[in-house]
Parts: C-alpha cells; structure tokens; sequence
C-alpha cells in the first residue's frame, strides 16, 4: 500500500514560480507568504519615471542657459578687450607724433626736419572751455567700431591739449554704445616733441 502524499502549503509556490518571478528564493519570497505572481515586484513605475525625465529636462535646460550666457559674456569681453588695444594703438601713435616743425641734428652733422603733425593745429583742436565735437579718426572701414579723438588745447595750462580718444561699438542704439565704450585721455605738451 503506497503512502499518500502529504501536501506543503509552500508546495506551489518552490514548485512553478509565476511569470516575472525568478526561481531562486528571496527575502520578499519569505515575507510574501503567497505563491510569487501575486508579489510586489521589483522596479520604477511610469510615474517614477516620468518625474525623473522632467527633473533631467529641466537640468538640461539650466545648463544650456548658462552655456549660451557664457558665450555672450566671452564675446562682450572680447570686443571690449578689442576696443581698450585700439585706444592704447591710438594714444600712443599721437604721443610720438611731433606738434611743431622742427630741424633735429644727428651725429657727424647731419640733420633732417621734422614736420608738425596737423593733428595739434588749431583748425583740429578746441580752445579749453568749448565745447567740441568728436572727430573720426578710422573712416569709411567695415570694422564693428568707430575710433574718434577730441584734442582740446590750453587744458589744464596754455602750452598743453588734453588728447581724449574713443572706440564705441556700430551697429547699437546710442545709449548701447556709449555704455560699451573704451575711452582714454592724456596731456602733451606744446612746446617739446
């Protein structure tokens, strides 16, 4: 006579796991208490998911805010670094040139004569106390700027000019361009190159 079998009430769920359950015990297997297809399973739901591709996006678009806002501020530096050489180039090319005629005498006796730049003239320059316009110095360019200068004679003593010289952006309203000017002045002497 052959023993009946006894029946486990763990019988169905050790023998045929369920779809999406693995054959291999585990701690939720253990707390479930039920056969494995009807377990919690394991993963993220669409709205987990969802939550996380709209924290990325909105990641993404901070990034590329500042990515475009960094790229502005490079190109305004560049232009004004551009604006402050042309300045420099400017106010030091005036300096050297001479503001009256003069013969200078080298070695051995030779000697040649200098003409005076017209830039110091009076037909150029205005008296201290007027007001003047700014002169062009660059005309007629492509470049995205205009250089002017503005020499005033007798500031702050009768034998000295006062030599101020601008780079402002073209292509900008007025108030644009003279928020982003580059601007320098100097005094020279009348009396010695």
């Amino acid at each position: 006579m052959s023993r009946p079998e006894k029946t486990n009430a763990n019988a169905f769920s050790a023998a045929a796991p369920g779809p999406g359950c693995s054959s291999i015990p585990g701690p939720r297997a253990k707390h479930c208490g039920m056969p494995c297809i009807h377990c919690r399973q394991a993963g993220f739901t669409i709205v987990e998911v969802l939550v996380a591709v709209v924290v990325f996006g909105v990641g993404l678009l901070a990034i590329a805010g500042m990515q475009t806002r960094s790229i502005e501020q490079a190109t305004f530096s560049d232009q004004m670094t551009m604006r402050a050489n042309i300045v420099t180039h400017w106010a030091e090319t005036l300096s050297r040139l001479p503001v009256r005629d003069e013969t200078v005498g080298i070695d051995e006796g030779s000697s040649f004569a200098v003409t005076a730049s017209t830039m110091f003239s009076e037909d150029t320059a205005c008296e201290y106390g007027e007001t003047c316009d700014w002169g062009y110095i660059v005309y007629n360019d492509k470049k995205p700027h205009s250089v002017r200068q503005r020499i005033t004679r007798g500031y702050p003593l009768p034998n000295l000019v006062m030599v101020e010289i601008e780079a402002a952006p073209r292509g900008v309203n007025d108030e644009t361009a003279q928020r982003r000017a580059v601007s320098t002045a100097y005094v020279r002497s009348l009396r010695w190159n």
